[in-house]
């Protein structure tokens, strides 16, 4: 499938002569995908909670997209916790750990770590956790020999980016996964991979992963909708987080009394953490955007945004005053190039490429 067969699935391209290169914070959303959400709004049910055929449908697509999406993962049906969003997601992995952490606890991240892989840790800090980072090596990936070095007891969580957001580099996760649950196997393991999922197949096994937080919205699926990986091998971590209508089995009062005494029987999955109604239209949606990545293939999308990143480079590189952050290369899952250009600020770097159509991230670095 060629760059304008994929592009003409897209509403958004064929409305607008933009450039779009903002896909590493949003992508834009297939045919496919709008559809499917579309056909949901317009027929809607409450799944699990109806015995009517509408709730029947709806409950029937939520069974298939779970499935769906965590085989493209290569996880099981019940290690999925459908989120808001990455972000959504390693807040939920570390409201699930904080028991478990004491004064003195360790987390390690790596310094090229996105703010959702940072900052929910704070939770774990105000109980007396220490927050540890390792470095990148002359390849700017994460310097596993340095991790290795960091790893001490009190060493509860090592949490990377499978594929950084800052650098676009492709951090060796599976190697990582190896070795902690070979040498460290209590060693909570989490990997963000926001900015993977979409560009490299993922394999949760291979990793070796307790947790894997990824978003619809980086994959061509729905806003608001995201996922994450809960090994079966944590369930031990289970409690009612949202507690509400579809995580229990049952409730009762003793001896029909007061509120205060409640029999609360709640559900030993993780349909635990997914309290309320279902967010079906944007799953479903999610399901459809998996589908479309498949239909265009992986060796496909890493040929593409090969050729893209070294065009890209190339022509930085010609253009004086030009400071490339990272590897000044096409690798495999490379999607994303960092650049600042001296003695002119991010932003008016941006207005110019904005008044030629071109839409990219902004940050201040």
């Amino acid at each position: 499938m060629n760059q304008v067969d994929i592009k003409s699935k897209f509403e958004f391209f064929r409305k607008n002569n933009i450039v779009y290169l903002d896909n590493a914070a949003t992508t834009q959303v297939p045919d496919v995908v709008v559809n499917a959400v579309d056909s949901i709004l317009e027929y809607r049910g409450n799944p699990h909670r109806g015995a009517h055929l509408v709730a029947e449908k709806d409950e029937k697509l939520l069974d298939e997209s779970r499935k769906n999406i965590t085989s493209f993962i290569n996880a099981d049906a019940s290690e999925l916790v459908f989120t808001n969003n990455t972000t959504d997601s390693i807040n939920l992995a570390v409201d699930l750990i904080l028991p478990k952490i004491r004064e003195g606890d360790e987390i390690i991240i790596p310094i090229s770590e996105h703010h959702s892989n940072m900052l929910p840790f704070d939770k774990l800090i105000k109980v007396g956790a220490k927050i540890k980072t390792i470095g990148l090596n002359k390849d700017f990936i994460v310097d596993i020999s340095n991790l290795k070095k960091k790893i001490t007891k009190k060493t509860k969580i090592v949490s990377i980016g499978h594929i950084s957001n800052v650098l676009g580099t492709l951090n060796p996760v599976e190697e990582i996964g190896n070795y902690l649950k070979k040498n460290f196997p209590e060693i909570i393991y989490l990997v963000d991979g926001a900015q993977a999922v979409a560009h490299i197949p993922v394999d949760v096994k291979k990793i070796k992963c307790d947790f894997y937080a990824f978003s619809g919205h980086k994959m061509y699926g729905p806003c608001g909708v995201g996922g994450l990986y809960f090994s079966k091998e944590l369930f031990s971590l289970l409690k009612p987080l949202r507690a509400g209508g579809g995580t229990v089995k049952s409730v009762s009062l003793v001896d029909n009394k007061s509120y205060s005494d409640l029999i609360i029987d709640f559900e030993k999955n993780l349909s635990i953490l997914e309290g309320g109604t279902p967010n079906t239209s944007n799953i479903v949606g999610l399901s459809k955007a998996v589908n479309f990545i498949r239909s265009v293939g992986f060796d496909e999308i890493e040929k593409h945004e090969k050729g893209l990143v070294s065009k890209l480079l190339g022509g930085l590189e010609k253009i004086k005053g030009i400071k490339i952050y990272g590897a000044s290369k096409a690798e495999k899952g490379k999607s994303l190039v960092s650049f600042s250009v001296e003695d002119i600020p991010t932003a008016e770097v941006g207005e110019q490429l904005d008044k030629r159509k071109i839409c990219r991230i902004y940050k201040k670095i």
